[in-house]
């Protein structure tokens, strides 16, 4: 995880700190923190799967929290593996692989001429899937703020059958 935050009440996001159960145990000089509250977590540690947050909120965080995390690609290992987790977007991107992996080939065999040419292929292909990324993160955007947009519009009108009229 890179980043834990919540949204209070008025729409402000606040990140957490990372902390571990031993470093509680250390700031409260007690094992009994887990029954602490406040009104907002400050913390959050890992436990098993879960995340935990402390100390416990006295209020519910209604507006949510958001988990920024670096996700793990698959180990390719198996035949039918496929390349980004499958994400079926990327498709036309599996293809780059092949070059790094040409590109290893080669510097094994001291073709460095040919290496150099294949990591340049590579670096192409990886700058045009990072304009794809980003396109898509521009449009979700877009997407959004037209969504967040709608709803208040619709939000500020009174309720009327016909949405033409006022």
């Amino acid at each position: 995880m890179t980043r834990v935050s919540y949204k209070d009440s008025a729409g402000s996001w606040h990140q957490i700190d990372e902390t571990t159960m031993e470093e509680l145990d250390h700031l409260s000089g007690s094992v009994s923190w887990e029954d602490d509250t406040n009104s907002c977590p400050t913390h959050y540690y890992l436990r098993r799967h879960k995340i935990v947050v402390y100390p416990l909120p006295t209020v519910a965080v209604a507006s949510g929290f958001r988990i920024d995390f670096i996700q793990r690609p698959d180990s390719m290992s198996a035949d039918d593996s496929i390349p980004y987790n499958g994400i079926s977007r990327l498709y036309p991107f599996h293809h780059m692989l092949t070059f790094w992996v040409a590109r290893l080939c080669q510097i094994d065999e001291g073709r460095f001429d040919k290496a150099g040419n294949l990591l340049m292929e590579f670096e192409k292909k990886v700058n045009e899937l990072k304009k794809f990324l980003s396109i898509r993160i521009e449009q979700r955007r877009i997407i959004n703020v037209y969504e967040t947009n709608r709803k208040s519009l619709h939000n500020s009108r009174s309720f009327n059958s016909n949405p033409y009229e006022r």
